[in-house]
């Protein structure tokens, strides 16, 4: 809550939310919705290798100033979000053919979990890790987790029927507010 990261001019930024002290360049290449990893200890984000490429998921933990892949494949991974407890990545990607919201182990190898199943995209976790929310056609859908080790969906359950704008599919442009409760959105 104390620093903002953005990017500006092909150029990856982290500065003080309040104004004070001079930005810094964390990370200099084309690169997309910039999120920080849990503990503020770094950032995860999309990049791009050249426009019109496809978009992997990279991250960045301070102080390196190196990104690493996450997920690199031919299709475009884009809008991660990883989940409050670490443990699961969240992201949007093309690999049906369609954009789709995708989860997986975020630190360990294994399987990945389609959690839309109509399309979808820019995902948001609860601040609890218990819910997963996601756009599809102007609305937001909450896709709560089945209870156990593995990750599986209990519940899909449309909470805004209509009215979110998606305006740059490279950033997820809708927040669930701290309290779990309430939610900000264009």
């Amino acid at each position: 809550g104390t620093q903002i990261a953005y990017v500006a001019n092909q150029q990856l930024v982290v500065r003080n939310a309040d104004g004070t002290g001079e930005p810094r360049v964390v990370a200099r290449g084309l690169f997309g919705g910039p999120t920080w990893l849990p503990g503020d200890r770094g950032l995860i984000f999309t990049r791009l290798a050249a426009v019109g490429a496809p978009q992997d998921i990279y991250r960045l933990d301070f102080p390196d100033t190196v990104p690493r892949p996450v997920l690199a494949t031919s299709f475009i991974e884009r809008q991660p979000q990883v989940s409050p407890d670490g443990q699961w990545l969240a992201y949007t990607s093309n690999l049906s053919g369609t954009a789709e919201v995708y989860v997986q182990p975020f630190t360990t190898d294994g399987p990945r979990v389609r959690v839309s199943n109509a399309g979808g995209s820019a995902p948001r976790w609860s601040p609890d890790g218990r819910t997963l929310y996601y756009v599809i056609d102007g609305g937001l859908i909450a896709a709560t987790r089945a209870p156990g080790a593995s990750f599986s969906i209990a519940t899909r359950t449309t909470v805004i029927p209509s009215g979110i704008s998606d305006l740059n599919a490279n950033n997820s442009n809708w927040a669930v507010h701290p309290d779990g409760k309430s939610f900000v959105y264009i």
